[in-house]
């Protein structure tokens, strides 16, 4: 899916496709066949041998790493690179399809029965400001450990894995060829990474590539990616507009603020009553407190939103209009 639009004088590029797969396909649908003697030509072999008994053959087709024994193919690395050379620039539904057909084509194989041991379905979306601008804003995640790496934020669970990062950064880090449109540009990236359990995700006794050909089930990642985004951008802890302020004590009663919204407006009033009943602070102590927090907190830091924020609410909001 490719959504181009010109707005407020920059631009909503949103790119959302599948990208990193590991596919392994058996003889089960036919015992008498022996994969180590349908080699196809194309595959540039790497190695073979003999592991735990098992004889083997190791190769690459383009960008995928394909491994043979005699009645198992494992395939795996990004369809997206495999099919446009680099997983930044756009590739519509329909060259997905053409990709895993030169698959089955190359391999003579019925791929299409293939199961899909790993999915990584991820989109960019074209950003105003530099990236790491951003990450400041994504807070903790419902039933995911969030962890913080040098070029973004992993958000971990049993089933799955959300990652969101820097992709040109990542892509100069790993010096790679960066498309010419994309020079200059703030790319996002947020990646859907099913590593276990796809059968159970998404409920079915084994996912298949040809699932993965449905644009019916392309729609149902779609919509998850969305909504897996929104949970995270909803927990979102924002420094609620902090400005760049002269004075020491304003920018001191700034952050005092801050602080008072990250640990919540109940929480505190209750630690004032607290100090007050232990006799830390006055009753004039307490009252000026609460004066404070009334005036400078309820009114303002609850509704409180930043550009960045809005940004990323509102093309996603837009990302959720486009399907297949």
């Amino acid at each position: 899916m490719l959504l181009l639009i010109k707005r407020d004088e920059y631009q909503i590029f949103v790119t959302m496709m599948y990208d990193s797969l590991v596919l392994i396909l058996t003889n089960e649908y036919d015992p008498t066949v022996n994969f180590l003697h349908v080699i196809p030509s194309e595959l540039k072999i790497t190695s073979e041998g003999v592991e735990y008994g098992i004889s083997y053959v190791r190769g690459n087709f383009r960008n995928l790493k394909i491994r043979i024994t005699k009645s198992k193919i494992k395939i795996e690395g990004s369809i997206h690179v495999f099919c446009k050379g680099n997983n930044l620039e756009p590739m519509s539904f329909n060259e997905f399809i053409e990709a895993t057909n030169l698959l089955e084509q190359m391999l003579q194989l019925p791929f299409e029965n293939a199961r899909v041991s790993r999915l990584d379905f991820s989109g960019n979306i074209l950003m105003k400001h530099p990236i790491v601008a951003y990450f400041t804003y994504f807070g903790q995640k419902s039933r995911f450990k969030k962890q913080v790496f040098n070029n973004g934020i992993n958000y971990n669970s049993e089933e799955l894995i959300l990652v969101l990062y820097d992709k040109i950064k990542e892509l100069k880090h790993k010096r790679d060829v960066i498309p010419e449109y994309f020079h200059g540009k703030n790319v996002l990236r947020f990646e859907m990474r099913f590593m276990r359990k796809l059968g159970k995700s998404f409920n079915v006794p084994e996912l298949k590539l040809s699932k993965l050909k449905e644009p019916a089930f392309f729609n149902q990642l779609c919509l998850k990616w969305r909504q897996e985004f929104k949970s995270v951008a909803m927990e979102m802890i924002s420094p609620i507009g902090l400005n760049s302020i002269g004075s020491k004590p304003k920018l001191l009663e700034e952050l005092a603020l801050l602080y008072i919204y990250q640990i919540g407006i109940d929480n505190f009033l209750n630690e004032i009553s607290t100090w007050q009943l232990t006799n830390e602070i006055t009753k004039k102590e307490a009252y000026e407190y609460r004066k404070f927090i009334k005036e400078k907190v309820v009114e303002k830091y609850p509704l409180a939103e930043n550009e960045l924020i809005r940004e990323l609410n509102q093309k996603i909001k837009v990302a959720a209009r486009f399907e297949v």
